[in-house]
């Protein structure tokens, strides 16, 4: 004969596993809220060869204005630059294949960067974080020439790496400009390029040279100049630079220079900045869909041959991730067969 099943005690089963679903559901997602996104130490990213990003790697892309050099180990990433009066170098990346959406106030994502200083003379460093758009940085532009035939790299003469790459990323970055004028130490905007030279793949350091760097960056905020940034021969340093969403859809940011391999302590240098609803053209909107490519470098006024020697490049952010279909798919899964057992029971 069948059981009977008491209609109260169905609907409570009934609830009691829909309720087990909705835990389990809660907890994967609480679960996925993990602060970081991507922490590379280098263990297995590669140069120069098409991004293809995972939680812990990805292909850094160098550009350079000069000759430079970049070789990759576990706990080293290390661009040299040819010895010049003016060149900038810099390494560029797709981080995520799922852009962080900054969509309500108090959404962050943050940049950190620790290196070690090999030069140890005052140097100007960027850093950086964009939305690509779906496309990934080019992967010959390390060797930049003015002499070669065609002319190639970073340079205004070169045009053939001008269309695709990087030209058109969007985003903000900081601009850490040691021993210059107060508004050397800046965030700015990195909007999409529109000419029609190789300068519309650099992604850091626009005003910083005429024929090397992109155009068109507004200035959203400076630091109080605190004289000469000197560093020292063999040691760390750690650079943190934090976007903020803020009411109204604009974004605030901080950038803090710090001394040793974590951003604690006392900085360096602070900067921030504010995206204004009036600046013109509009800062805020474009991006709406999400942060997914970052870039540091240098720029090299000294003739001595400046290099950055990274250790570790990490992203993270508050914001909550949405569980992946499959995952979505086990859950319930799970959920079905919590309540199962409770009906057999």
């Amino acid at each position: 004969m069948p059981a009977v099943v008491n209609p109260v005690t169905q609907r409570r089963v009934g609830a009691a596993g829909a309720l087990a679903v909705a835990a389990v559901v809660s907890l994967t997602v609480s679960a996925a809220k993990a602060a970081v996104v991507f922490n590379d130490t280098f263990a297995s990213s590669t140069i120069n060869l098409t991004s293809t990003p995972s939680g812990n790697s990805t292909s850094y892309d160098i550009a350079s204005a000069r000759s430079a050099t970049a070789s990759i180990a576990p706990g080293h990433l290390l661009i040299t630059q040819a010895k010049s009066t003016s060149t900038i170098v810099e390494a560029q990346a797709v981080f995520t294949s799922s852009p962080i959406t900054l969509a309500t106030a108090g959404d962050s994502i943050e940049l950190t960067v620790t290196f070690t200083d090999t030069v140890g003379v005052p140097v100007a460093m960027y850093f950086g974080l964009y939305n690509s758009g779906g496309t990934v940085p080019f992967t010959d532009l390390m060797n930049g020439s003015t002499s070669a035939t065609p002319p190639t790299g970073l340079n205004s003469v070169a045009t053939g790496d001008a269309f695709g790459g990087v030209q058109n990323w969007q985003g903000y970055n900081a601009n850490l400009q040691g021993g210059n004028t107060a508004t050397s130490y800046k965030i700015q905007t990195r909007p999409k390029q529109t000419g029609t030279t190789n300068t519309n793949q650099d992604l850091l350091t626009a005003g910083a040279s005429s024929s090397q760097s992109y155009s068109g960056a507004s200035q959203l905020g400076s630091a109080a100049n605190p004289g000469t940034i000197q560093f020292v021969v063999g040691n760390q340093y750690t650079e943190d630079f934090v976007i903020t969403m803020m009411a109204g859809g604009t974004y605030s940011f901080t950038s803090n220079l710090y001394a040793g391999a974590s951003a604690s302590g006392s900085p360096l240098v602070t900067i921030n900045g504010a995206d204004p609803s009036t600046a013109s053209p509009p800062l805020g909107p474009f991006l709406y869909n999400g942060f997914d490519g970052l870039a540091f470098g240098n720029r090299e006024t000294d003739n001595l041959g400046d290099a950055m020697d990274v250790q570790s490049v990490m992203v993270s952010t508050n914001v909550a991730a949405v569980p992946e279909p499959a995952s979505l798919g086990a859950i319930a899964v799970a959920g079905l067969a919590l309540l199962t057992r409770r009906r057999k029971a």
